[in-house]
């Protein structure tokens, strides 16, 4: 995302929304994680760090050292298997679940999945009805540039809410409305932020994931 947004106000947008969480509760739980930064398993969860790497994994809200550390840690290149790296979001979180809290996902990307094959978009929802866990969706651009359907295709179906944000600058205030609904509304609030390359084949874009519990 160097080219759509320069200044990373996707990081500024992250922490804000992490602030209006513990404002509502210190209870709330966030983790910060992304995908494409390298390939292993450093951290021994079975998961190709390219997929899916734990930059911060849940803690209370009020840890904002260690939330806002990782959202400014994520990295802003390599490819996107978005629709993989949410299939294993997917499990991480469920297998994850603690009791008393219900759990969604709010994913934020500036494009389209390139590198899930063979697990699709189809693949994602159907795993995500299983489970019970929406699937709310921010896509970072002018939709006469980039074709968000399929991915607000998945926000529908899986029970969630799909929203554009035309520029980076009205990230704050988009990622501030669905927190406060989602806060309002659920118990877990997964927040993602995910890296897609545009239609000019010389950009690549990363965005980070941001996970966030909400008790």
């Amino acid at each position: 995302m160097e080219w759509n947004d320069p200044n990373r106000v996707r990081a500024t947008a992250s922490k804000d929304f992490i602030r209006l969480l513990l404002s509502n509760n210190n209870l709330h739980k966030a983790g910060i994680f992304d995908f494409a930064g390298s390939s292993g398993d450093a951290n021994g969860d079975g998961i190709d760090d390219y997929y899916l790497r734990v930059l911060q994994d849940f803690v209370y809200v009020s840890d904002t050292t260690g939330l806002f550390t990782a959202a400014d840690s994520a990295t802003e290149s390599g490819g996107t298997p978005l629709y993989l790296s949410l299939w294993y979001l997917l499990d991480y979180v469920y297998n994850r679940r603690e009791s008393g809290y219900g759990h969604a996902i709010l994913v934020l990307t500036d494009g389209e999945d390139n590198e899930s094959d063979p697990i699709t978009s189809d693949s994602v929802i159907n795993k995500a009805k299983s489970y019970g866990i929406p699937i709310y969706a921010v896509g970072l651009g002018d939709t006469g540039s980039v074709d968000f359907t399929e991915l607000k295709g998945v926000a529908n179906s899986t029970g969630g809410v799909f929203a554009n944000a035309v520029e980076a600058k009205a990230l704050i205030t988009v990622f501030n409305s669905m927190g406060f609904g989602l806060s309002q509304g659920y118990s877990r609030v997964i927040f993602k932020m995910t890296s897609i390359p545009v239609r000019a084949p010389q950009y690549l874009e990363r965005l980070k994931l941001l996970l966030v519990e909400i008790r």
